[in-house]
């Protein structure tokens, strides 16, 4: 909440009501959004990666047994496995949440003096 509060009181302070041009922050629009997409695909990245090698293995297991049902084995499968990774995941996402707004930060910073 501090970091909302923080960006509305430092735009005030650096940009003046009605005097924004905001035709030079599109490069760094740019770039914080790709920096936006390269931290969802790294949280993600994990599950990506679990969940697809579980798919193979599905797959393989399909192959090998057809007169399994492997939708009906697969779907609480992958949940379970889902969830024992996000326990596994979850005490790691503080610190990476604290650096990834204080990297947010120094992007809005950048784009309040674009504009200002």
């Amino acid at each position: 909440d501090t970091y909302y509060i923080k960006a509305m009181a430092e735009s005030f302070r650096i940009v003046p009501v009605g005097a924004a041009d905001v035709s030079l922050a599109a490069p760094i629009f740019i770039k914080m959004a790709t920096y936006l997409f390269i931290v969802g695909v790294q949280m993600a990245s994990p599950f990506i990666i679990v969940l697809f090698l579980m798919d193979m293995s599905f797959a393989i297991f399909a192959r090998i047994m057809p007169q399994a049902n492997i939708f009906f084995i697969a779907l609480p499968l992958k949940l379970g496995v889902g969830f024992v990774l996000l326990l596994l995941v979850l005490p790691y996402a503080p610190p990476a949440f604290q650096h990834f707004f204080n990297n947010l930060w120094a992007y809005l910073e950048k784009v309040l003096y674009a504009i200002g």
